[in-house]
């Protein structure tokens, strides 16, 4: 293996080049939205989706830079996060070269599977996936055993974050499944165009801006989303505790669960097939529970709080 992988320094600084470059295709796809009239047959600019990608994989590299930075991963010489930012980046541009190419030939690249080559593109998007996986993986494996310098709780906002995002990435198994209707003309010996869907149930109904989730219907995209950007959050409320003065596991674990939960009431609601934002009689119920868990669980503190200062003096 090549040494230049295995040094922390020069992987964090690739990641912050390559956070550069997707800025940069970030830009050029947006023009690209602005002037390409072309349209796929779901309706959506045939752009639209290589943009979306660029600024995730711009904030998913930006983020690699920082917590590989914050975590002094260098200082710890953590070979095996070094090796994972590769894979990372690898695996990117796994997936973003399939996206940018069907979208350059105007056809969907997600869920495509009209022509050997379209079927092709999407086995190569399912790899550069597999890759994030064994990447995220190389890096838990790094902060536990190298864990250097770093305080303790931003090691461990980072490593929990790395596993939301993987229980976030293993939503993306239930898009790849096919539908009913797709499942049947498999049986019947046909071969369907498109097999996989990101919703569950009607997709009919109003949808929101920019991100194409459906509001009345379940959408595997949504609690994707939570749990992928879970390796910014988990860190962030980390940050802002520090930032306080505050180290209390307590307080950050409080945090991470509402964050934790939030995801898997997502995906609870997307597998009846109703979206996060429909608010009827279950949600109005769940919203009022999670209220009075964390209402009861301020006041705890604070009690707590209290009562540990009265016995310290």
């Amino acid at each position: 293996m090549p040494p230049f992988l295995l040094e922390p320094r020069r992987a964090i600084r690739h990641a912050g080049l390559w956070a550069g470059i997707y800025l940069a295709l970030t830009v050029a796809t947006l023009v690209a939205l602005l002037v390409d009239p072309r349209v796929l047959p779901s309706g959506d600019p045939v752009a639209l989706k290589p943009l979306k990608f660029a600024i995730s994989f711009v904030v998913h590299c930006t983020t690699l830079c920082l917590i590989g930075l914050w975590t002094r991963r260098a200082e710890a010489g953590d070979r095996w996060f070094a090796l994972g930012i590769w894979v990372t980046l690898a695996a990117l541009l796994a997936e973003t070269g399939p996206i940018f190419l069907q979208a350059l030939r105007g056809v969907p690249s997600h869920f495509n599977y009209e022509t050997a080559f379209d079927r092709a593109m999407f086995t190569i998007m399912g790899l550069g996936t597999i890759g994030l996986v064994l990447a995220a993986l190389l890096m838990l494996i790094g902060l536990a055993r190298r864990p250097g310098t770093a305080p303790p709780l931003a090691r461990a906002a980072v490593a929990l974050g790395i596993v939301v995002m993987l229980m976030g990435g293993s939503v993306g198994v239930m898009m790849v499944q096919p539908t009913v209707e797709q499942a049947a003309a498999l049986a019947s010996g046909l071969r369907p165009t498109t097999i996989g869907a990101h919703g569950v149930g009607s997709g009919d109904g109003p949808r929101l801006a920019l991100f194409g989730w459906s509001l009345v219907a379940g959408d595997w995209r949504v609690p994707h989303f939570i749990g992928i950007h879970g390796l910014q959050a988990m860190p962030l409320i980390a940050v802002v505790l520090l930032c306080l003065g505050r180290t209390e596991w307590q307080a950050f674990g409080f945090l991470a669960s509402i964050y934790i939960a939030l995801f898997a009431w997502s995906v609870i609601r997307t597998a009846q097939g109703k979206s996060l934002f429909l608010f009827d009689n279950a949600t109005i119920v769940a919203i009022c529970a999670l209220a009075a868990v964390v209402a009861l669980a301020i006041m705890l503190g604070v009690w707590m709080a209290r009562s540990t200062g009265r016995l310290a003096r």
